[in-house]
């Protein structure tokens, strides 16, 4: 049984969102999202639709496959995903 599987399990089993995120395919852009500017003319960052919603109610379980292969910006990115419980501007 793969690891991916045994995360689905384990968030199956405890009523959790499952998402899986292949961080070898992810540019550092991808996590960041992408610049807009406001009413105000700031630039902001729309972030990535694949991270769950700041906002969200729900509770995740986010699988990092293939962490330790990706380039070190998405890795720096992603731990401080995990450490911080944000990324940019995203804040989970």
């Amino acid at each position: 049984m793969r690891e991916s599987q045994i995360a689905q399990q384990v968030a199956a089993a405890s009523h959790r969102t499952y998402l899986d995120v292949r961080a070898l395919l992810l540019d550092p852009v991808d996590l960041r999202g992408i610049p807009w500017r406001d009413a105000d003319g700031r630039t902001r960052w729309a972030p990535p639709a694949f991270l769950p919603p700041g906002d969200a109610k729900g509770r995740w379980l986010v699988n990092l496959e293939e962490l330790p292969s990706a380039v070190p910006m998405v890795q720096a990115a992603l731990y401080q995903l995990v450490l911080d419980r944000r990324c940019g501007e995203h804040v989970q």
